[in-house]
């Protein structure tokens, strides 16, 4: 059949005739490089935007090799950072070569009952494993054959929060194990985004004997630096119920000239302001860049520079800031954060921070305090007293070391009300569920979009951390900061 000639020579017109519904939209050239057939003894690193289908078109790059038979994919191991979410990519090629073009084309792909969740066998000869990264195969075969393939696909997916030594340990295993596991002219194939810089992918991604394909969202910046800011600007007023609407119209009007010089990768698939701008004002420049510009090396980086900050100023019982936003006092609610500093010597900060919140959502950097001063009452009375001054409804403690100051805390609330004093500060134990480098960075985007502002005479200490995140030798106060905002969250304002 004529069809199935142009079909065995283009997988990417194979993906289009095959599943129409998902290739709907007009494909980029990076596409075709995912979707080659590849040759013998291939390693190949692939990563691209977060959106930009390289798992889909790889798995339709296998999806070819199985129904054309290629020699390159009579058995292979599909790998992923577990063996349940390689279970789970394998249910889609699965699904993928039981779609009814499949079946008229090359006839039914599955043996009748086969229904092994973590393997594939097929009808034309060919067996898929599904694995985790770490698992063990020395010494698999399949009718006398070693692996022919082997497809990594999300290695690191979901794995953020591991340390360096299993990071190095998958290192090792790939070294160790699947690198030699392969039969002659055996293809390993890599997709997916580099996490950390001393991770798995990005050792793939640098390895001399791998090809790489490290697609970007965006090729080049619009020339409009000045417009783009003013779309900014609209859009980050929370004080606008629709600023977003403002933005979007703000963007129509001027497009030709905010989009004038940029070049995007997949111009049919994302938009400039929806896809690139939106998301790096609002989730700040080091998730942009590792998520859409497959560069981690500034994952962990707040960005955090002295001239995005918005600083205010009391006047009166009224705050002011540099862009002309008012609130009063009363306008605001009060809540706090106790980083405590434990053991002993001259190690970490105390650190305090006190944040208030106005009708609209900004928050305000009010009050904060760092002292090297070990001892727990000192402490909880120094929490107290940034209590009492501003009003605190809620009070945040980190959990870690709630349990030694629990205690005097109780009784310095006991304390007070016995006294008469301020003793109303709901407290609360945060657990932190995220490595501080990327809470830290955190802070970038409400600082950048003038979300968090800060009140002129602020203790120095707290902005030089603030400044040097996340390479200082110190950084108690911005973690206390970050509580704060946490205590914010979980108490709904």
């Amino acid at each position: 059949m004529a069809i199935r000639e142009r079909l065995r020579a283009d997988p990417l017109l194979f993906a289009h005739v095959c599943w129409p519904e998902e290739m709907e939209t007009a494909s980029a050239p990076y596409q075709a490089q995912i979707m080659r057939p590849p040759q013998n003894d291939l390693r190949e690193a692939i990563t691209t935007f977060r959106g930009g289908a390289k798992t889909s078109l790889a798995q339709k790059r296998l999806a070819h090799g199985l129904a054309f038979r290629k020699p390159w994919a009579r058995f292979g191991l599909y790998i992923s950072a577990s063996k349940d979410l390689a279970t789970e990519k394998l249910d889609n090629i699965r699904d993928s070569l039981e779609c009814d073009a499949v079946r008229r084309l090359f006839g039914e792909p599955f043996p009748r009952g086969h229904h092994a969740s973590d393997e594939l066998l097929t009808n034309w000869g060919q067996r898929v494993i599904a694995l985790g990264v770490g698992a063990k195969f020395r010494g698999f075969l399949w009718h006398g054959s070693r692996p022919t393939f082997a497809i990594l696909d999300d290695i690191e997916a979901g794995r953020e929060e591991t340390s360096a030594a299993d990071r190095q340990k998958a290192i090792v295993w790939y070294q160790r194990k699947l690198s030699y596991a392969m039969a002659p002219g055996g293809v390993i194939i890599a997709i997916g985004n580099k996490v950390h810089d001393d991770g798995l992918m990005a050792f793939l991604l640098k390895n001399p004997r791998w090809q790489r394909l490290i697609v970007p969202a965006v090729n080049r910046w619009p020339d409009r630096a000045d417009l783009w800011e003013e779309c900014r600007r609209i859009f980050c007023r929370l004080e606008d119920e629709n600023r977003g609407d403002r933005a979007r119209t703000f963007f129509g009007l001027n497009r030709t000239a905010m989009t004038a010089g940029g070049d995007l990768t997949w111009p049919a698939r994302l938009d400039w302001l929806t896809d690139i701008y939106v998301p790096r004002w609002s989730d700040g420049e080091g998730a942009f860049l590792a998520e859409m510009q497959c560069d981690s090396t500034r994952t962990g980086i707040g960005c955090i520079r002295p001239d995005a900050l918005c600083w205010e100023e009391w006047r009166a019982a009224t705050l002011v800031g540099d862009d002309g936003w008012k609130v009063t006092r009363l306008d605001m609610r009060t809540l706090g954060f106790l980083d405590p500093a434990g053991g002993t010597g001259g190690g970490d900060y105390s650190a305090i921070a006190c944040i208030g919140v106005d009708q609209v959502g900004y928050k305000h950097v009010l009050d904060a305090s760092l002292s090297r001063d070990r001892e727990p009452s000192r402490q909880v009375s120094d929490w107290w007293d940034m209590a009492e001054r501003w009003g605190w409804t809620w009070g945040g403690v980190e959990s870690d070391q709630y349990k030694a100051i629990e205690r005097a805390l109780r009784e310095e609330q006991d304390r007070r009300r016995q006294a008469g004093r301020h003793w109303q500060t709901t407290i609360l134990p945060i657990t932190q569920r995220e490595k501080k480098e990327r809470r830290l960075a955190g802070l970038e985007p409400p600082i950048s979009n003038k979300w968090l502002r800060f009140v002129r005479g602020l203790p120095e200490q707290l902005m030089t951390q603030l400044y040097a995140v996340p390479n200082g030798s110190h950084d108690d106060g911005p973690d206390a900061l970050e509580g704060a905002l946490q205590v914010a969250r979980k108490v709904g304002i």
